[in-house]
């Protein structure tokens, strides 16, 4: 288990994570961004898009996700966006072991058709939604995500739920998201409920290219579903770098530290693939200057950050 910052505890209902609590399978139809419309290539970081659900956790595995997820509901906040838990690696064993599994990573690999680890970014790694007091507000809003691929299951069992869709446009983020802002909204036809069978299935997706959203509950209910977000060691460097809305998670300090160690991850990598094409005479010193320096930007852009005295933004899509 990671070393858990101060003020972490873990969950009196927590325990170690066992293999066989994964009951992953069947494996889900892939649908990719060629049925979506056209995406740049420089911003994909494989062709899939999204799956459809499969399952992860066995009957076992849900039973405890969803002991252990009701005791961290006490401990979650309502932000303009939803009721959420973020950083549940810190405070459950279970989940940073569930998160880490190598099976549980490798299939999600190849459903990704990507390379895949661990996010350096702890507070990406495994959160819980909620659902709402309020019946009117949506349990998450239209969004796209800012990590590269994510599965979202469902912790509570769908057959009694009236509403509480997972719902995913089948349309570019572009296109989506100027339909929203011009106070529009998306087609109908066009939006696709993520049909859970049960408690402990997911879908997968890469979401930073993918809107979606939670629509809201027809009658109360306490739904829980479940993020985890995971990094994808592009050889472009594609994967998405977005700090702000994370700059006051869980207090500041808390979130710098998990930044600085993002930052200094891509630039060692990068330094590592500037390294290995050096030295090369044959090319202009303005090139090899820009070359190094596009190594070290996000250092010098999280160190930046420290400076900072806001508490970040979000972007709501309605």
């Amino acid at each position: 288990m990671l070393e858990r910052p101060p003020g972490y505890r873990l969950t009196e209902s927590d325990v170690p994570w066992d293999p066989r609590y994964l009951g992953l399978g069947p494996e889900p139809a892939v649908h990719s961004f060629a049925e979506f419309g056209d995406v740049p290539d420089e911003v994909l970081l494989s062709p899939v898009a999204v799956t459809e659900p499969f399952r992860l956790l066995s009957d076992e595995g849900a039973e405890v996700a969803l002991r252990i997820a009701r005791e961290l509901e006490r401990l979650a906040a309502t932000d303009v966006r939803s009721k959420r838990m973020r950083g549940c690696t810190y405070r459950s064993r279970f989940f940073d072991g569930m998160y880490r599994d190598p099976a549980l990573l490798s299939y999600l690999s190849r459903l990704a058709e990507a390379d895949l680890r661990p996010h350096p970014v702890g507070h990406h790694r495994v959160q819980l939604n909620f659902a709402p007091e309020e019946l009117s507000k949506a349990v998450d809003v239209w969004h796209y995500d800012v990590v590269a691929f994510d599965f979202v299951m469902l912790l509570t069992d769908p057959g009694p739920m009236k509403g509480g869709n997972t719902e995913f446009f089948h349309g570019t983020v572009a296109e989506g998201e100027a339909l929203l802002r011009a106070g529009r909204a998306l087609p109908a036809d066009r939006i696709i409920p993520v049909a859970y069978p049960a408690a402990g299935w997911a879908f997968f997706q890469q979401g930073h290219q993918v809107l979606h959203r939670v629509a809201p509950l027809a009658e109360p209910y306490p739904r829980i579903s479940l993020v985890a977000s995971y990094y994808c060691a592009d050889p472009a460097f594609r994967e998405p770098t977005v700090l702000p809305v994370l700059r006051k998670a869980d207090g500041q300090q808390t979130a710098l530290v998990e930044w600085a160690s993002y930052a200094a991850y891509r630039a060692k990598a990068k330094l590592e693939s500037f390294l290995a094409s050096q030295p090369d005479f044959g090319l202009p010193l303005s090139e090899v200057r820009d070359r190094l320096q596009a190594c070290i930007a996000e250092a010098e852009q999280a160190v930046s950050e420290f400076d900072r005295a806001d508490d970040g933004y979000f972007v709501n899509l309605g």
